[in-house]
């Protein structure tokens, strides 16, 4: 699929314009699930490579946050980790990390909605990887991530990610995204995040919901966005598995990066 740079393409630009307008239309009745890393700042091993100010970031989600029903971070970061970038980010109501965990900020606890990631797989994985070099790894509550210190290609990771000796009995799974891969419970992700949001009655049941990201691990959520008749915001070229997906071409929007797509909050 490609990705047409609406600063050019005038016909796509009007596409894009009427795509936003509509999601601008219903504003007030729509509820956010922002993933953050690559959405609205390069991913952290670039981030040393292009100056983001965190502090704009804040501001212009905060402002946001106040025009909708619903703002939610749908991210595998934990909050302590965002707010090592900027201690504002911990002043938001919930964070759904890998749409498995929870965290309620004004309770100051995790509600965990997965499965607690299993002693014997960390064990294994931090015992194979104690001295690899080309990639590196990140346990986490309930799953774990594998990611190449370099610029790779999916199929690398991949078969890096195969090759470790594991047993994933009891319906564990790697999901290979283009600049890691995931180890999780195949009954979670990120969309389980807009599911519980709704099902505990977090935001109304006509809320619009409108998932936002930039790779593969995003797709859960843009899906059950897109089923429930709201809309998915696509940053950069990682997602041509849109396409695979059902939907109307109004509730589709790309962005080529995430100064674009910041860009387009601010003015909101």
């Amino acid at each position: 699929m490609k990705l047409y740079d609406v600063r050019v393409n005038e016909k796509y630009n009007a596409k894009q314009k009427r795509n936003m307008r509509s999601i601008i239309k219903d504003l007030s009745k729509t509820a956010w699930f922002v993933d953050y890393d690559g959405t609205l700042c390069p991913h952290q091993e670039v981030w040393e490579e292009r100056v983001y100010d965190s502090q704009e970031i804040f501001a212009a989600v905060k402002n946001l946050q106040k025009k909708v029903q619903g703002f939610f971070w749908n991210t595998g970061r934990r909050p302590e980790s965002l707010a090592s970038v900027n201690e504002d980010f911990k002043k938001f109501p919930g964070f759904f990390i890998q749409g498995t965990v929870f965290w309620n900020s004004e309770e100051q606890k995790d509600h965990l909605l997965g499965i607690p990631f299993p002693q014997h797989l960390s064990e294994s994985l931090q015992n194979q990887m104690e001295f690899e070099s080309q990639y590196r790894l990140e346990i986490k509550p309930t799953g774990a991530r594998v990611a190449s210190v370099r610029k790779t290609q999916r199929k690398n990771i991949k078969k890096f990610a195969d090759s470790l000796q594991l047993d994933l009995s009891g319906g564990w799974e790697w999901r290979v995204g283009d600049r890691g891969a995931e180890l999780l419970h195949k009954d979670y992700s990120k969309g389980s995040a807009l599911h519980y949001a709704y099902e505990k009655k977090m935001i109304a049941e006509d809320a619009v919901p409108v998932a936002i990201g930039d790779d593969y691990f995003d797709r859960a959520a843009m899906e059950y966005a897109l089923q429930r008749g709201g809309y998915a915001i696509l940053i950069g070229e990682g997602c041509g598995w849109i396409t695979e997906v059902p939907h109307k071409s109004s509730q589709v929007v790309f962005f080529r990066e995430p100064k674009d797509f910041l860009q387009f909050i601010k003015e909101l």
